[in-house]
């Protein structure tokens, strides 16, 4: 996901950025965020069931300060497959 020629839209860059729980892409005008698979203690994503339903709720909390952003989820086993998806909302 670090290369531009993953991108269907063919972004000129990607800024790759990692926090402790997540990798995120930006690639304008998307942003691809990816929880990684972490048991934090204070945090469990250790599940793709548990990752699934902390984006849905991820989603439902941000989506009221972002009425004017395009913002969901979708889930993926490729980019390709994101991509023609691109943003579903929940």
């Amino acid at each position: 996901m670090r290369a531009p020629a993953s991108y269907p839209h063919e972004p000129v860059e990607v800024r790759f950025l990692q926090t402790h729980a997540s990798f995120v892409f930006l690639v304008p005008p998307f942003v691809y965020k990816v929880k990684k698979a972490v048991d934090l203690g204070f945090l469990d994503f250790s599940t793709l069931e548990k990752r699934r339903w902390f984006c849905h709720r991820e989603v439902e909390l941000n989506r009221r300060l972002t009425k004017d952003v395009p913002i969901g989820q979708a889930l993926c086993d490729s980019l390709r497959h994101l991509a023609a998806r691109q943003v579903t909302s929940s």
